[in-house]
């Protein structure tokens, strides 16, 4: 049995971690991995050491979840706004012995906009709107959700894992 990791990206609020909630439970053998888990602190502080940090917590959880025989999917969600960082995580991978998949969450700007409305701080929306353009721009299968229920995209998602 070959690895499936299976990434999600997406701006916040796009519905990454709603989706993987679902998703996880279409996938039997499966865990879910949220890369916010690896840096929530307070306050919220980005630095090149941060960054270090929670790349290695990141990778860390990934390595033992790719050699856990228990696990034949898993699911990792997180905001990967340019092929650069998906790189420094896998890179840092200790197995190759996986199938990848990468799925970036996208959304009409203007229904996107709706949907942080009272989920998001005022000051923080130009951040998540500018997360959302890139986003799109990395190389990823690109899913949108504008006008589809968490299960139709969950399920979107569990189809294209399983068709390939």
């Amino acid at each position: 049995m070959q690895k499936k990791l299976i990434i999600v990206n997406g701006a916040p609020g796009v519905g990454k971690t709603t989706t993987c909630k679902k998703l996880q439970q279409l996938l039997q053998r499966s865990v879910w991995l949220d890369g916010d888990w690896c840096w929530m602190s307070n306050p919220w502080t980005v630095t090149e050491e941060t960054k270090r940090m929670a790349e290695n917590n990141m990778t860390f959880l990934l390595n033992n979840f790719l050699n856990c025989s228990e696990y034949e999917y898993i699911l990792y969600s997180w905001i990967f706004r340019s092929d650069e960082v998906f790189n420094i995580i896998l890179d840092k991978l200790l197995t190759s012995d996986f199938q990848l998949y990468k799925f970036t969450l996208t959304c009409a700007p203007d229904v996107f906009l709706n949907r942080l409305e009272g989920e998001r701080e005022k000051s923080k929306i130009p951040m998540c709107v500018e997360s959302l353009y890139q986003c799109e721009r990395t190389e990823t299968e690109k899913v949108d959700t504008t006008e589809k229920s968490i299960e139709e995209v969950a399920n979107i998602l569990h189809d294209r894992i399983q068709r390939i």
